[in-house]
């Protein structure tokens, strides 16, 4: 009799189980969409049929100089027109006894100077243009 209850229970969960996951799955019912072309049909002409139009073409100048100009006091060691300051010349003593680096020296540098012109336009159909060129 005990196995009788087993195999009843056994019977309904495996063959209802389908019917409750279908009715609890709320995209059971819904149907695929329409299938649509790997490749849509073209909207107008070709793009190479087109003709290239220069409505506009806008050429920006842009950019900046930096120009630095400062003393040391005394003749020093450095890097990159002396911008990288390392550490002051050791004294240098001439035949008068007079010392080579004790002297000041201006420096002036326009190193980070930056250039570039920017152009936009002209369009070709749906396509828009543009370039820079900066030095």
């Amino acid at each position: 009799m005990r196995y009788i209850y087993v195999i009843s229970l056994v019977l309904i969960l495996f063959l209802g189980a389908p019917l409750l996951i279908a009715s609890e799955n709320p995209l059971a019912n819904i149907t695929a969409p329409a299938p649509q072309p790997a490749c849509p049909f073209p909207s107008g002409r070709p793009i190479f049929g087109r003709p290239l139009g220069v409505d506009y073409l806008r050429i920006i100048p842009y950019g900046y100089v930096k120009w630095e100009m400062f003393f040391d006091s005394r003749q020093v060691i450095g890097s990159r027109e002396n911008q990288l300051l390392f550490f002051p010349a050791p004294p240098n003593i001439d035949i008068f006894g007079n010392d080579i680096n004790s002297h000041g020296e201006w420096h002036m540098t326009s190193i980070e100077s930056r250039f570039g012109i920017a152009v936009i336009g002209p369009d070709w159909g749906d396509i828009k243009t543009n370039a820079a060129l900066e030095g």
